[in-house]
């Protein structure tokens, strides 16, 4: 009872905004498939992965240490950047990996003192190039995360060596000691420049493992409280979603008899993601939150207004007598066709209230042209007027189309119905252009391209400060 309570309140929350939703849709332009492509599928690009979630590396620590009788300073600087790739695993879920390169630049200054009172002091540079890679996998069950694997490779450069001595002989004992000093030296490098490899291999990996056991667990939270809820068996969306990746892409799809199809993206251009949408989803998906519901135009206006928080709904709409209530079919709320690159949109409504009467089996068809391109981004073309047309006959209904209408244009003209708004908040989480966008064939489709650096890294500074991953 309880599950089933909330997946109610759920589709309840959401219902409000849907026909809004229906009319600023932004899906997917792929190469042609087979018979049975997904209803539903999304494409994400490993290129735009890796602009999304670039991490700069750049740390500096002072280490002191004494081994063997030599006091050592050691400054190192480490510069890199990290990012994350698509991962095939050929299993149902996503793989992704986190790849690191580094540059670790260590200042070295030891100092031995030796028997028979002959001191050495050496000042070397090692240079350090490590790559780094931890792999995870994201399924039903949440985030699991793989070992870090590290190599490494460094060549350690003496810049400076002094021998000095003291007491008696000190000029014999500097000569023999200095000589004796670059045998060792040239004996040590070798083990040295292993040594140091060895050791950041081992400090790389246990930092890897180590931050991103609570990234772990916070997208683990995210993934089974909100995503995987919202998109497998909790009843808010029709079907359940499935997730698959190679080492180019990441897929979102909704089967279409069990097949996954592959959208195909430009791996040489600067495609960064695409989506399909076919009309049996927008139908099932439709009938799940609209079949039957009671909704008015003045709450598709209040939950804009909400959405972008820029505008007040104009005084001259509030309360008015032609507000229009509409209690959509619990069969076939909607109907939607892809043709010619215009979205129909077909609404059925087993009742419309409005300027005190009430009108019963009415449909409104709704032609929504689409066009979009990097420099323009998307637009809707939405038609002025709106004919209403009886379930029975399909004859127009001149009344209830003039108070439409009217009633429309009064919205549709207000700052309230703004887009734009919502256009931005959505490009502050999504460096994207959109690139084209066509509706042909039964299929929904739009892709899009990446966005400018800047854009990119905004999104990745407020990503890596949510998942926390500056902290110690």
């Amino acid at each position: 009872m309880n599950s089933s309570a909330n997946a109610s309140k759920h589709r309840a929350l959401v219902a409000k905004a849907i026909t809004l939703g229906l009319l600023s849709i932004t899906p997917v332009c792929l190469q042609a498939q087979t018979d049975s492509p997904p209803n539903l599928e999304l494409a994400i690009s490993g290129q735009f992965l890796n602009k999304l979630t670039t991490l700069p590396i750049n740390t500096t620590q002072q280490v002191n240490t004494s081994i063997g009788g030599a006091d050592i300073s050691t400054l190192i600087n480490a510069k890199g950047n990290a990012l994350v790739n698509p991962w095939r695993t050929g299993k149902s879920g996503l793989g992704f990996c986190l790849n690191a390169n580094t540059i670790i630049h260590s200042d070295i200054d030891a100092q031995i003192a030796g028997p028979a009172r002959v001191f050495v002091r050496t000042d070397a540079v090692a240079l350090t190039h490590t790559s780094s890679n931890k792999c995870f996998f994201l399924d039903d069950s949440g985030l699991k995360s793989y070992g870090a694997s590290t190599n490494a490779a460094t060549k350690l450069t003496v810049n400076n060596l002094d021998v000095w001595a003291e007491g008696l002989f000190r000029r014999l004992k500097t000569r023999i000691g200095y000589r004796k000093a670059q045998e060792e030296l040239a004996n040590q490098i070798p083990k040295n420049e292993r040594e140091i490899s060895e050791r950041a291999v081992t400090t790389i990996n246990d930092l890897l493992d180590s931050k991103t056991v609570g990234m772990v667990q916070k997208v683990t939270t995210m993934w089974k409280d909100w995503i995987y809820k919202a998109t497998t068996g909790s009843g808010l969306l029709p079907h359940a979603m499935k997730f698959y990746s190679t080492n180019q892409t990441a897929y979102v799809y909704v089967p279409s008899n069990d097949q996954h199809q592959g959208l195909q993206l430009n791996p040489s251009g600067n495609q960064a993601a695409a989506i399909r949408i076919r009309p049996d989803y927008v139908k099932d998906l439709t009938k799940v939150y609209m079949a039957g519901l009671t909704l008015s135009d003045m709450e598709i206006l209040t939950a804009l207004v909400k959405a972008h928080g820029e505008y007040e709904i104009p005084e001259d709409l509030i309360g008015s007598p032609d507000e229009v209530v509409m209690r959509f079919s619990a069969e076939k709320p909607v109907e939607v066709t892809f043709q010619d690159d215009v979205i129909s949109l077909t609404f059925n409504f087993d009742q419309i209230e409005t300027n005190g009467k009430t009108y019963k089996n009415i449909f409104v068809t709704v032609p929504v042209t689409l066009k979009a391109d990097p420099t323009n981004g998307l637009t809707i073309v939405i038609p002025d007027a709106l004919e209403a047309k009886e379930q029975a006959s399909g004859a127009i209904h001149a009344e209830l189309t003039e108070y439409l209408t009217a009633r429309w244009k009064l919205i549709a003209t207000s700052k309230s119905f703004a887009i734009e708004p919502l256009r931005k908040k959505m490009a502050a989480w999504l460096p994207v252009r959109l690139a084209t966008a066509t509706a042909r064939d039964d299929q929904l489709t739009i892709t899009a391209i990446n966005g400018e650096p800047s854009e990119f890294a905004a999104v990745t500074a407020k990503i890596s400060k949510m998942l926390n991953l500056g902290a110690n």
